[in-house]
């Protein structure tokens, strides 16, 4: 078996705040699970467990434990409990919005009749 690279040691305060984390139900699940994480590979407190078994427990990838234990160790605890987001996944930098899309495709699609549904618009050719 190989030895564990990246081992979690968790204060007092930061199992604390995991075990808040959990709890809180507006939280979002990718947080949820880190922090699950963590408290399942911390030596300080309770029984350790294995990656496997700590994959298999929280349902996720073998990669996934390694890489939140990995991220913990050589960055700060915050920043495994922070959700980073992608640069184009922010759709408040767009630079239409969904009703001039919807402009854009009747002057493009004049013959078809559009429906626009939600905030994202849909396009059906046999609409009434």
């Amino acid at each position: 078996m190989r030895p564990i690279k990246y081992i979690v040691a968790l204060t007092d305060d930061e199992v604390t705040r995991l075990k808040n984390i959990l709890k809180d139900k507006t939280t979002n699940q990718t947080i949820k699970k880190r922090s699950q994480i963590l408290l399942d590979a911390d030596i300080n407190h309770g029984e350790t467990h294995q990656r496997k078994e700590i994959a298999k427990y929280n349902r996720v990838a073998p990669s996934t434990v390694a890489k939140v234990t990995r991220f913990f160790v050589n960055n700060s605890f915050d920043e495994v409990l922070t959700f980073n987001r992608g640069e184009g996944s922010n759709h408040s930098h767009q630079k239409i919005d969904g009703e001039a899309e919807t402009k854009i495709v009747k002057l493009a699609c004049g013959h078809l009749k559009a429906i626009r549904t939600g905030h994202y618009g849909y396009w059906n050719r046999n609409a009434k």
